[in-house]
């Protein structure tokens, strides 16, 4: 009788953690597809010569992004995107740079890239 019930909490008990794993199987799979969605807006909003604020939903992610000039050859790059997850809960996950496309770059300057993490470049 007392193995009998053993048996059936330890069954209930693994049955808990099957769906728990489920659970968070699912919350990966779409933490990392927002993750992509946000990544491909933000290069394509990089690449674009002119680009606008505006919004879309994509595999039912919705995406949000903002771009605000800060001089002639410089913008912020805001991207947002945000999801339910099976029980309904919202997340969000977000991305923000400072970009110079090549479109608005100077023409007789190049712009030297870092070669190691932590070097600063400086131009004359």
């Amino acid at each position: 009788m007392i193995s009998s019930l053993v048996l059936a909490i330890s069954l209930l008990l693994l049955l808990n953690l099957g769906m728990v794993t489920l659970d968070n199987d699912d919350w990966t799979s779409r933490d990392t597809l927002a993750g992509q969605r946000l990544q491909e807006k933000f290069l394509q909003l990089r690449d674009a010569a002119d680009s606008a604020n505006g919004a879309d939903t994509v595999d039912n992610i919705i995406r949000t992004w903002k771009v605000h000039r800060v001089d002639e050859h410089r913008r912020q790059i805001t991207v947002e995107v945000l999801w339910k997850d099976v029980f309904g809960k919202l997340h969000t996950r977000s991305m923000s740079s400072l970009v110079v496309p090549d479109s608005l770059r100077p023409v007789n300057r190049r712009l030297r890239q870092p070669t190691h993490a932590n070097e600063t470049v400086t131009t004359r």
